[in-house]
């Protein structure tokens, strides 16, 4: 497949991915990082997507396992990292760990109800 034509289907299932989890979670934020945020990605790279969800969610109701679930079927590798907001805020702060990572280098790709781009 043309490489742009690739791009174009990634595109489309990514924004597909972004519905269905925000349908099925309380996600106030979801933001792509890792190489497709860098722009160093490789044919063969995944989708990281770190999902910001409400605080107020029971614990172990929304795991990457359950979320991943939702978007299996899309024909993307993606990786799901759910955060509570709080702990994604305090994190961050943080140097060693994936939150410091994420707010470095992602891109947001949906917030606060409206997808990027729109």
């Amino acid at each position: 497949m043309d490489s742009a034509v690739a791009e174009i289907e990634h595109a489309v299932r990514l924004r597909e991915a972004v519905r269905r989890l925000v349908a099925s979670a309380p996600v106030e934020e979801i933001i792509l990082f890792g190489s497709r945020a860098r722009g160093d990605f490789t044919e063969d790279s995944d989708f990281d997507l770190c999902v910001i969800l409400r605080d107020d969610i029971p614990s172990g109701v929304f795991t990457p396992a359950t979320l991943w679930e939702r978007v299996a079927d899309l024909g993307l590798t993606i990786q799901i990292v759910p955060l509570r907001r709080s702990r994604f805020e305090a994190a961050k702060k943080d140097p060693s760990s994936i939150s410091c990572q994420i707010a470095r280098e992602g891109r947001v790709i949906y917030a606060d109800g409206v997808p990027a781009g729109t």
